[in-house]
């Protein structure tokens, strides 16, 4: 298999142990995040990483898609396949399309149902993206539909300010610094992503997420510039536990 044209050190296929089509997905999907990962940290090979912020994402995807699949009856292995492969090429332009490329190699050298492999591909092709605003027309096929929903429902929710927080490029930020970072990452970049969901439990859980996100850096950004203006408005609940542990 030809290496990448960029960023990726090693192409090579991780060994699969002889346990199928799944582990050796998962495992080139961690070689391939940990390389990224040691890039954004500028650490040498095989250093400790402080976080492994993309393959947490890549982990947080594939769960996703399993749960998605059961609950719309979509299939599940190409869901789960395309979700371990979905950033194998993150590190190059147009990774949708070459990562589907090198998904479609893959599979086809394992024990993975090759009348699937079609279906991975377009799913993985199809998810470059943040947003699309809400389609008239979901994705197709439905695999497709569930990795998009799998990935960008990574994108919201307070935990995803964690992880953003949590990268190499928050590292050295200042508290302010780091809300404002929130910030923006709430209200400007992903401020469509819930809208661009394919499917309603997607939709549904994507705009709780969005509101949640909004109202935590609303909170932040008021304890931030008025430490002490909640007492201003009542808090009887504070009151009652201060006079408590006093």
């Amino acid at each position: 298999m030809a290496a990448p044209e960029l960023g990726y050190r090693d192409a090579s296929l991780p060994c699969s142990d002889g346990q199928g089509w799944e582990n050796l997905c998962r495992a080139l999907a961690d070689k391939r995040s940990r390389q990224e990962e040691e890039l954004d940290w500028n650490l040498p090979a095989d250093a400790p990483l402080p976080y492994r912020y993309r393959w947490e994402h890549v982990k947080d995807v594939v769960e996703n898609a399993r749960l998605l699949a059961q609950r719309l009856g979509a299939d599940e292995d190409a869901c789960v396949a395309a979700a371990w492969l979905h950033d194998i090429r993150k590190l190059e332009d147009q990774h949708g399309r070459r990562g589907a490329a090198e998904a479609v190699q893959v599979l086809k050298a394992t024990d993975f149902p090759q009348h699937k492999i079609g279906t991975v591909d377009t799913a993985i092709r199809l998810h470059e993206g943040f947003s699309s605003g809400r389609r008239n027309k979901p994705l197709e096929p439905l695999e497709a539909a569930i990795l998009w929903d799998a990935d960008k429902l990574t994108k919201l929710g307070v935990p995803q300010l964690a992880h953003i927080l949590g990268t190499a490029r928050a590292m050295h930020l200042s508290q302010t610094e780091r809300l404002e970072l929130a910030e923006s990452y709430t209200l400007e970049f992903v401020a469509r992503t819930a809208e661009s969901m394919n499917t309603e439990p997607a939709l549904r859980v994507a705009r709780m997420r969005y509101r949640e996100m909004v109202a935590f850096v609303q909170t932040w950004r008021r304890q931030t510039e008025d430490p002490f203006g909640e007492l201003e408005e009542g808090d009887p609940q504070g009151q009652a536990s201060c006079s408590t542990t006093a």
